[in-house]
């Protein structure tokens, strides 16, 4: 008896997917098999299989902070940085001490090159001083901000804005050495 239960368990545990299919068929909602499902898509890039399991973990426990920072990460990597934003500010806010700043920052720099690549010079600048908030030693975004102010003709504050990347390079040459 032993050996056919565990041949009729072999299809479902075949993987993680199928596995947590399977718990949530017997226990719909689960906590723990909402979210285990889709990080299991999640860490297999099936980016198409995360939404489902996502957003039901996220209606019914909106303070989840994990399941809010997989929901920033999938929008990254979907491309989609104002949906991550959002995303990764709600996880921040919930667990302010998560070591999200670095992610949150890169994603307002992604999006304010996006809006600058899209000819919205306006704009860009705004979302770029929204990243300084969470990644303020990053040199390329200093860089990023001054030619985004020189290109919409704020020139003194590009000077300043391109000058202060070299003040957060480190020098690891000797002295005596070129």
């Amino acid at each position: 008896m032993c050996i056919v239960l565990t041949v009729g368990r072999n299809a479902v545990w075949a993987n993680g997917g199928t596995l947590w299919s399977d718990h949530l068929e017997d226990y719909p909602g689960s906590f723990i098999g909402l979210y285990n499902k889709a990080f299991y898509h999640y860490n297999h890039r099936e980016l198409d299989e995360v939404g489902e399991p996502l957003a039901e973990l996220l209606k019914r426990y909106p303070n989840f902070d994990r399941a809010n920072y997989l929901a920033g990460r999938i929008s990254l990597l979907q491309g989609n940085y104002q949906q991550a934003l959002v995303s990764m500010t709600a996880h921040l806010e919930i667990n302010p001490v998560s070591g999200m700043d670095q992610e949150i920052g890169a994603a307002f720099l992604q999006l304010g090159v996006q809006t600058f690549d899209s000819g919205r010079l306006y704009q860009c600048p705004e979302l770029l001083y929204s990243s300084l908030k969470f990644i303020p030693n990053t040199p390329e975004l200093h860089n990023n901000i001054g030619y985004a102010l020189y290109r919409t003709g704020n020139y003194q504050e590009a000077v300043w804005r391109s000058i202060k990347p070299l003040s957060l390079i480190r020098i690891t040459a000797k002295p005596g050495q070129t």
